[in-house]
């Protein structure tokens, strides 16, 4: 009897939870036994969500998440181990546990990997044995299931800092040539911040133009060669760079630049290269000459072609002036660094680069401790005569008024005129170690032509610190 009278409770408690539900939807349902079976298909119907549906479902969750999913039903399992699921993947190792998520899934689902993006994460030279573990094991499960990658990245390896034992190096560089070597259609590769010496260099790079020497049209090699070493010497590497076919995008230190360089790449990969980012690093050599006619093959054979230079620590105009040819097709300039020596001069260096790249400079990124040269009249020149210009981001410690206000005024005279619209987009300019009267008048400038910057629609920004770094202004 008490489970019968338990049933029935049961029972009245459903039917006026569908009572409810009939009366705030205004639904008429014939029967109860209706609506149990309408609640039941409803389920069946999330748990047989179509497959395109669920994949995209999928893919918005992390491991953990996806792997929770996994286990809702079959279909839902099925879903999960579809390859789509599995063919991007990102891993940091570090030489501790933590590593063994990605050997785990390199031993079960690594045969579907399409694009693997690695990571040095290791802080101590105490874990480089156990990451050299970790790395041989991940790269020798992915060599033993054949998996044909795309895009491979190993970045921040840091060989001349962290790994000083040779017996170490050696089956690290053997794991990678070996893994390279089986590859067959790599478009993306991108061994950044590696610091390797010339003979590990060397091989790996070998390995890749086995079999990927026509497919491979990424080539990030930034910070690839340990500091002080002139590669742009090396035959070697001449004649491997001679074998890429179908180069896209570069990036090279500086210290790997000759002419003979650029004028292979000029013949092999006259047709397809569009960006050539270089960086010039302070501890790397950089006192060779690249001619301006090796320039000039380089841009007559890739008719794109878009050089972006970063100096790094380089700042006497003298050298800028020897690495800026005047024949490069020059897009972008980026300049960071300490100026201990006060040797930067950014009013001259942008009065250079107005007067060379006027035609092609899209970008200007000034970064560098200011000194106590004035910035004026090259500030003006860059807006006025680079036309193309889209971005203009300045550092310095004292900036000529008069010629900032003459700057915004031929931006708004070329408006009002009806003129041909700058391309300006984006203006920020940071100055430090001022009174505050000099930062009130600064922004009495910025607020006079305000309405102009709203009606053109750039952004702009001032910010202003005083001796001990603390923000004074910022707008």
């Amino acid at each position: 009897m008490p489970s019968f009278w338990s049933e029935r409770r049961s029972s009245m408690r459903s039917m006026s939870s569908f009572n409810c539900i009939e009366a705030k939807r205004g639904v008429r349902m014939t029967s109860y036994a209706e609506y149990l079976f309408r609640q039941g298909s409803a389920r069946a119907q999330w748990g047989r969500l179509p497959a395109t549906v669920l994949t995209e479902v999928f893919l918005h969750l992390d491991d953990q998440a996806r792997g929770r999913a996994g286990v809702v039903n079959k279909h839902w399992y099925n879903i999960y181990k579809t390859p789509r699921l599995w063919r991007r993947r990102s891993f940091k190792l570090n030489g501790t546990f933590r590593d063994q998520r990605a050997l785990k899934y390199a031993r079960s689902l690594g045969r579907y990997l399409v694009y693997c993006f690695l990571t040095c994460s290791i802080h101590s030279d105490r874990f480089a044995r156990r990451f050299q573990k970790s790395l041989t094991s991940y790269l020798h499960c992915l060599f033993q299931l054949k998996a044909n990658l795309k895009e491979f990245a190993f970045t921040q390896l840091e060989l001349d800092r962290y790994f000083k034992d040779v017996f170490v190096r050696v089956k690290m560089i053997r794991s990678l040539t070996r893994f390279l070597r089986s590859q067959k259609q790599l478009v993306y590769f991108d061994m950044t911040s590696s610091w390797m010496n010339e003979i590990e260099g060397y091989q790996v790079l070998d390995a890749l133009t086995l079999k990927c020497h026509s497919t491979v049209e990424y080539l990030h090699l930034e910070d690839y060669f340990g500091s002080h070493i002139p590669v742009y010497r090396s035959s070697d590497f001449l004649e491997i760079m001679s074998r890429f076919r179908s180069l896209k995008v570069i990036n090279l230190n500086y210290n790997c630049l000759s002419n003979a360089l650029l004028l292979r790449l000029a013949e092999n990969c006259g047709s397809a290269l569009r960006t050539f980012n270089i960086k010039c690093f302070k501890e790397d050599p950089y006192t060779q000459l690249i001619w301006a006619s090796s320039w000039g093959e380089l841009k007559n054979a890739c008719r794109k072609l878009s050089v972006c230079i970063c100096f790094d620590g380089v700042f006497a105009y003298e050298t800028v002036k020897r690495i800026l040819s005047s024949a490069i097709p020059l897009t972008h300039v980026d300049m960071f660094g300490d100026n201990e020596d006060d040797s930067f001069d950014p009013d001259l260096t942008m009065r250079y680069l107005a007067r060379n790249y006027h035609a092609t400079l899209q970008e200007v990124h000034i970064d560098v401790q200011p000194g106590s040269r004035e910035v004026g009249q090259g500030l003006l020149k860059l807006v006025r005569e680079c036309q193309r210009l889209y971005q203009l981001e300045v550092k310095a410690m004292v900036v000529d008024l008069f010629s900032l206000h003459q700057m915004f005024k031929i931006l708004r005279d070329k408006q009002e005129q009806g003129q041909q619209r700058p391309q300006l987009e984006l203006f920020k300019l940071i100055v430090n170690n001022m009174p505050l009267e000099y930062y009130e008048q600064m922004a009495t400038v910025f607020q006079e032509f305000q309405s102009f910057f709203q009606e053109y629609h750039l952004e702009y920004h001032f910010q202003g610190y005083d001796h001990l770094g603390f923000p004074v202004v910022d707008m």
